[in-house]
């Protein structure tokens, strides 16, 4: 979120407002003309009603949905209305009773990811989701709110996280996290693959996996046995050598 006293309106960026939930209500718009800093014309979607959080306090002010290059652009309609002050001097937004440290944009351009670790051990069954509890590892200053999403290679390893606005003044931080089903397990042998990977390095659990697809025509589900007849060999092991 950007402030920019330069900017006569407060504005949200299009994409970041189509994954808004619930969305926010629309309010009749007059024609307005957006020029933006270079000189450009940005085109204008939408004038709908914002919940904007700024500190501890929540303000509801219209805001105009628009092609813009910042997720979100706090006007001087906003610093009037609320009786907000930019300290430049100290680096603060004021408010009422409140002071609110605020970056410059060197600092954004120098701040760099950092983690969120789990607080306790969690077993997500496969292919369902789950909430977990976080805690942000770090002892920069940062923003108040940043994108939490998961790294490159959580997917390799069976698990996707919610991509998330998430508040880094919180203890805890909750995380969303989703267990998908191993690409090429068959699904009769997910609950085998669910219990034998447990105690594996991400290497073996890939190995493991490889394998089960590869007997896959060996083993049999619940429904296949049931068609079986009493007394037909489920595994033939006369022409297998022993291991």
């Amino acid at each position: 979120m950007v402030i920019d006293n330069r900017a006569n309106v407060t504005l949200v960026r299009t994409d970041v407002f189509q994954n808004l939930y619930p969305k926010p209500a629309e309010v009749r718009m007059k024609p307005i003309s957006l020029q933006t800093a270079n000189g450009e014309r940005a085109k204008v979607h939408h004038c709908v009603l914002l919940s904007i959080q700024i500190g501890s306090k929540i303000f509801q002010h219209k805001g105009y949905v628009a092609d813009i290059m910042d997720e979100c652009i706090i006007g001087l309609d906003v610093l009037r209305q609320f009786e907000l002050s930019i300290d430049i001097g100290r680096n603060l937004l004021r408010t009422s009773d409140e002071d609110i440290p605020l970056l410059t944009s060197q600092q954004l351009h120098n701040f760099q990811a950092c983690r969120v670790l789990a607080l306790e051990d969690t077993q997500v069954p496969s292919r369902s989701e789950c909430v977990i509890k976080g805690q942000l590892e770090t002892t920069k200053v940062i923003p108040k709110f940043v994108i939490l999403e998961g790294d490159s290679e959580a997917p390799s390893r069976g698990i996707l996280v919610a991509k998330e606005l998430i508040d880094t003044g919180r203890d805890v931080i909750p995380v969303r996290v989703k267990s998908k089903r191993a690409d090429n397990v068959p699904d009769h042998l997910q609950q085998v693959w669910e219990e034998s990977k447990k105690e594996l390095q991400p290497g073996q659990q890939r190995e493991l996996a490889t394998l089960l697809a590869t007997i896959e025509s060996t083993l049999v589900n619940k429904t296949q046995l049931n068609k079986l007849p009493i007394g037909y060999p489920l595994l033939d092991v006369k022409k297998r050598k022993p291991w």
